[in-house]
């Protein structure tokens, strides 16, 4: 659920998203 959200965000949030994984 957390990674559509991720997707809906900016290039920049996916990004650090990515890094909290």
């Amino acid at each position: 659920m957390k990674e559509n959200s991720s997707f809906s965000l900016p290039t920049s949030s996916f990004r650090r998203n990515h890094v909290s994984y």
